[in-house]
């Protein structure tokens, strides 16, 4: 009875070994996000929470910030507002509110780098706002097909996390408003074109929604 007991015990501890992952081994979360059993959108604006947070701490350091602007780490943060899973609602929570202090944080130690990376994403991403936004004429949102609803939706919500970051930078170094403002085609002459397509589109869509409530009116 003992060499069974004992074969069933060696097997339970290479079970066990073989169950022990690797340090920063990401693999069984990442499964389980793909398969769906995780909800994808909150769980990444989680990470991105946890994340930024721990970079806070770390950039507050000028020898480590000018490392992380130098090796490509501030184009990488430049780019979460445009991930396809990214919540809509990422740039108007309290998730994101680490990603801005990061910002805040690096601006005292590479002003102008920042500024300019900052700049020329948030460039390029009204650009392609424009095209998409303009494209869509006075339509009534609301009422588009849901893919094209959602990838409008995403283009409103990147560029507001991306105007938000380049807020909190203008705010703490005088470098971005310049070169937001200044230059054959200013990133504000951008914004403010922008934004009135915005509200040509905003007003059709409050219209909808008086009419759709008219209609629910005994």
């Amino acid at each position: 009875a003992a060499a069974p007991a004992a074969t069933g015990a060696t097997a339970g501890v290479a079970a066990a070994a073989a169950e022990v992952r690797e340090p920063y081994d990401h693999s069984h979360a990442y499964a389980q996000w793909e398969s769906g059993c995780v909800e994808a959108q909150a769980y990444l604006a989680e990470s991105i929470n946890h994340t930024t947070r721990m970079l806070e701490s770390l950039l507050g350091n000028a020898d480590t910030s000018h490392v992380f602007a130098r090796r490509g780490g501030v184009l990488l943060l430049l780019r979460l507002h445009s991930l396809p899973r990214l919540s809509y609602t990422f740039a108007f929570s309290s998730a994101s509110h680490p990603l801005l202090a990061v910002f805040r944080g690096l601006a005292p130690h590479d002003a102008h780098a920042l500024s300019l990376s900052t700049r020329d994403v948030l460039a390029e991403q009204l650009d392609a706002a424009l095209v998409e936004v303009a494209r869509k004429g006075t339509v009534s949102v609301p009422e588009l097909p849901e893919q094209e609803r959602n990838a409008y939706l995403k283009v409103v919500s990147t560029i507001a996390g991306l105007c938000a970051l380049a807020s909190s930078v203008a705010r703490n170094t005088t470098h971005m408003l310049l070169m937001v403002s200044t230059g054959p085609s200013p990133v504000l002459a951008k914004m403010g074109t922008l934004q009135r397509l915005f509200m040509q589109q905003a007003a059709v869509a409050d219209a909808w929604a008086m009419a759709k409530e008219a209609e629910r009116a005994p």
